[in-house]
């Protein structure tokens, strides 16, 4: 039985997930393959953990060309300590090597990238950095602290790194700052500057929100990183919305460069679990929904698809706003929008590539709306002064 999903990585044949499995009265660590049809799922390597063993946390999944293996470094406790662990698996499968780590305080790594025969790792809870040697011990450690000037007032603070990669010699790192400014999500780039030591080359704080994001993913092509992340209610600072996730894509020869950057809501709030690029340079992300006192209760599945161009193409498994009814739906390219609201509304209705078909402005939800469009399935977006109110599927017959 799967008990944790910790990350997955899609190379040109399949994804491979690393999992926690539960057998009998133990835990062992898993590698699967899923073919991108969803039809076919391999289990590539397992390892049983001790019956000792209480807790484990593997976060960045990651893949090494060079050697053509699949990478992490976690934590496994036991009753009276922990340990750092290298995980490594080899592309084609085959044995999962677990190697312990040589340190004098074993934390939670959130993060794990290579750069020369070194280990680059972020800590959790100290907000630091870390190199690890081909021998597996810890040889240099760099607190993540970053000072930066904005409408005359300096911040100082330092950041929690959720995912690192190796950029051409120099390691990027995405994250989220504290203490908190108007940008909840930060990008600190390290350099070598000696044979075991680096040092903070540059930083950018990235997107502007008043808080922070929890739950921030980053993944990596040739030429883009790619991120998501969900606005946490802090209690202290509830300025952000927690049911709005904040997904960009950004240049990496410039990573301050934003390609483009969208906002998705739907009256839930959401957390992302993962964020993956098909081979057309499609966003592909999946999470759950956190439920909402005003919808129906309990956690519900989403994925969600975005366009290479940042158009925003399909949900599933989300209820609508309960303050519209589409019908009839489906419907042979006419139909009515039924809602309590008194303000006027707009419409923007996608087919299923993420172009724009359809759009109509200032509505009045007691008017019939008729599209002639061709049969098929269509995403319909309603808005009210540029907020989005609905997202919802349409079928046309």
């Amino acid at each position: 039985m799967i008990d944790r999903i910790y990350h997955s990585h899609a190379n040109d044949n399949e994804i491979i997930c690393l999992i926690l499995a539960k057998e009998l009265d133990r835990m062992k660590l898993m590698t699967l393959g899923i073919s991108f049809d969803l039809n076919n799922i391999e289990v590539k390597a397992e390892v049983l953990l001790g019956k000792d063993i209480v807790n484990q946390n593997f976060h960045q999944f990651s893949y090494d060309e060079f050697n053509d293996l699949y990478y992490s470094i976690g934590t496994i406790a036991n009753s009276v300590s922990d340990e750092n662990i290298l995980l490594e698996l080899g592309k084609s499968g085959g044995e999962l090597f677990l190697q312990n780590i040589m340190s004098d305080s074993p934390q939670i790594n959130l993060a794990t990238t290579k750069i020369n025969e070194y280990y680059f790792i972020s800590v959790f809870g100290s907000n630091s950095s870390s190199l690890i040697s081909e021998e597996l011990v810890s040889v240099f450690t760099y607190k993540n602290e970053f000072t930066f000037v904005e409408n005359d007032i300096t911040y100082i603070g330092n950041a929690i790194l959720q995912d690192c990669f190796e950029n051409n010699g120099t390691v990027d790192c995405f994250g989220r700052s504290t203490p908190f400014s108007k940008h909840g999500s930060i990008l600190m780039n390290f350099s070598l500057v000696a044979p075991d030591s680096f040092s903070l080359k540059y930083f950018a704080p990235l997107l502007i929100i008043p808080d922070r994001l929890s739950a921030l993913k980053t993944i990596e092509s040739s030429d883009f990183y790619y991120y998501v992340g969900t606005g946490e209610n802090n209690p202290f600072n509830s300025t952000v919305d927690p049911n709005v996730l904040h997904i960009s894509k950004v240049s990496k020869s410039d990573p301050s460069d934003i390609v483009w950057s969208l906002l998705f809501e739907n009256g839930q709030e959401f957390l992302a679990s993962d964020i993956e690029v098909d081979n057309d340079g499609n966003v592909l992300i999946v999470g759950s929904t956190l439920g909402h006192e005003m919808l129906e209760s309990g956690r519900k599945n989403f994925y969600l698809k975005v366009f290479a161009d940042g158009s925003l193409v399909s949900t599933s498994n989300l209820n609508n706003d309960k303050r519209f009814l589409l019908y009839p739906n489906p419907n042979d390219g006419s139909f009515s929008i039924q809602s309590n609201l008194l303000e006027s509304i707009d419409i923007d209705i996608f087919d299923i590539f993420g172009r724009k078909v359809f759009e109509e402005k200032s509505i009045n939800t007691s008017n019939r709306i008729r599209t002639f469009l061709d049969t098929g399935s269509f995403f319909i977006r309603i808005k009210n002064n540029q907020k989005v109110l609905m997202y919802s599927k349409m079928i046309v017959r």
